[in-house]
Parts: C-alpha cells; structure tokens; sequence
C-alpha cells in the first residue's frame, strides 16, 4: 500500500467520524466505528487497484453512511459484509395487511350492481 492510499482511507474515515459519531463530553461513542473503517479501508484499496470503479466505490460508501447513522445494520457473514434492514416486521405487516383489506372492500364495493348498493 502507498501514501496516496493511506492518506485517502484517514481523510475519507475522519471525514465519517466528524459526521456520523457521537461524542459525549471528551469519549466517542464507537460502537459502529471498527465495522466502518475496515470497510473504508477495503473500498479505497479496491478503487486504487481499480477492482473498484469510482461509482462502485461511492455506492459502498454511502451504505458506510447509511450504516453510521443508524439506518441499516451491517453483519459480516462467512468473509463478507451484508446489510441488514432496520424494519419493525409486525409493524409492516399489519400496515399490509389494512392495505389489502382497503383495496378488497373498495373493489367489491364497487362490483355491486347499484340497486343493492341502495339496500345495504
């Protein structure tokens, strides 16, 4: 690895630490920092080797983002790095679920011939 390298992982990894971690008092808050900055490292190497296009590189960058401030999770899994949605499952289900039972009432509401629509 060189000096350009290097030097780009710290600006790149300093600039998501002034964005994105919490600082309470003189500690931060890292519980999501060592995750990101093995990923930074890694999209920078690629992109220097040019196994990276600088948009392929942007993309996982702005997961890093993504990931920083709480919107996703990400999980390393059998070498890789895979993100995991923040979703509340029963929640998005039951909104669905009213959805579904919106749309069905409506359209046999209006299959109904109109004079049985008088006698409900």
């Amino acid at each position: 690895m060189n000096e350009d390298t290097e030097y780009i992982i710290k600006r790149v990894f300093d600039s998501l630490v002034e964005r994105f971690l919490e600082q309470e008092e003189n500690v931060v808050i890292v519980d999501r920092l060592f995750m990101a900055k093995s990923i930074v490292r890694d999209v920078v190497e690629k992109k220097f080797s040019g196994e990276y296009t600088s948009e392929a590189a942007a993309r996982i960058l702005k997961i890093v983002e993504k990931y920083l401030s709480g919107d996703i999770d990400l999980i390393r899994e059998d070498g890789e790095i895979k993100v995991k949605l923040n979703t509340n499952y029963d929640e998005e289900r039951q909104k669905a679920l009213d959805s579904l039972r919106k749309a069905y009432s409506k359209m046999l509401g209006e299959m109904m011939p109109p004079s049985d629509k008088n006698n409900e």
